[in-house]
């Protein structure tokens, strides 16, 4: 029996946030970089958290790697940032991505932060 291991996730959750960006400027070790829709890293310890690209992650579907990129674009066109623990102010969370292979249909579903309204450029 063959088993693929690559592109066989039927079901990916994206945490949008930044990317890391090595500073240190004003005594801080790190600093937010770019806008992204991808998995979170960092060392909570230190206080350091910040969002990965997901295009290294092999069991990603190329379909769900595509709605992550589409939205990633969608979140920076907006002009609203992402959802920060730290400050506890932003806008966007999570896309959820689930797919069927069978019928090749998508649900895409996004998680904002409660009490925000959606910015109207993505209405």
């Amino acid at each position: 029996m063959h088993t693929n291991i690559d592109k066989y996730r039927n079901k990916v959750e994206f945490t949008v946030g930044r990317t890391f960006k090595a500073s240190t400027s004003e005594g801080r070790l790190w600093d937010e970089g770019d806008i992204c829709v991808g998995f979170n890293r960092g060392n909570a310890f230190k206080g350091i958290s910040f969002v990965e690209r997901p295009d290294a992650i092999r069991v990603n579907s190329d379909e769900s790697l595509a709605v992550a990129k589409t939205f990633e674009q969608i979140v920076r066109d907006s002009g609203v940032g992402p959802y920060d623990k730290s400050s506890n102010s932003g806008f966007w969370r999570i896309l959820v991505v689930r797919e069927s292979k069978v019928t090749k249909q998508i649900l895409v579903s996004v998680v904002i932060t409660k009490g925000h309204e959606m910015p109207e450029a993505t209405r």
